[in-house]
């Protein structure tokens, strides 16, 4: 079964993909629309505080985040990274062509790999099934000294 989220991030990972092959804008139109909305959307959930396997988007259950949504944004911002910085991206709710907000995105980054990193399971074969969104979200860090301590931890 796939998750309505699920779907929409491998639809613009597909996107940023196809646009890094073929240099075509529209895929990156999509996948950045997407990207934007979703960090923007994200950011202001509280995440869980349980420990144990809470999530952000599935407040009880890191696991399926990690497989579903939590890989998918950060490859998605690694392929459309230099498009970003001149281009405008469509933002849902003032329905506006608008910048796209690093910081935002950033924010949420660092959020997941955080997440992945204080509730993922240790004990059992989790820690493989997590790891590609700790490791892919904290190799979106932009901040070279924060993503070299981050991948230390890792």
């Amino acid at each position: 079964m796939r998750f309505p989220a699920e779907a929409k991030y491998n639809d613009a990972l597909d996107c940023a993909v196809l646009f890094y092959l073929t240099g075509d804008a529209n895929y990156a139109r999509c996948a950045a629309d997407i990207l934007h909305n979703a960090t923007k959307t994200l950011l202001p959930v509280t995440a869980s505080t349980s420990t144990s396997n809470g999530g952000w988007i599935f407040q009880s259950d890191l696991l399926k985040e990690a497989r579903v949504t939590g890989t998918q944004l950060p490859i998605i911002y690694d392929f459309l990274y230099s498009w970003l910085q001149t281009n405008q991206v469509y933002d849902v709710k003032t329905a506006t062509m608008v910048d796209f907000n690093f910081t935002t995105a950033q924010s949420v980054f660092r959020k997941q790999y955080e997440l992945t990193r204080d509730h993922g399971q240790k004990e059992s074969n989790w820690s493989a099934l997590e790891s590609t969104t700790m490791l892919n979200n904290l190799l979106a860090l932009d901040d070279s000294a924060e993503r070299s301590t981050a991948l230390q931890v890792y």
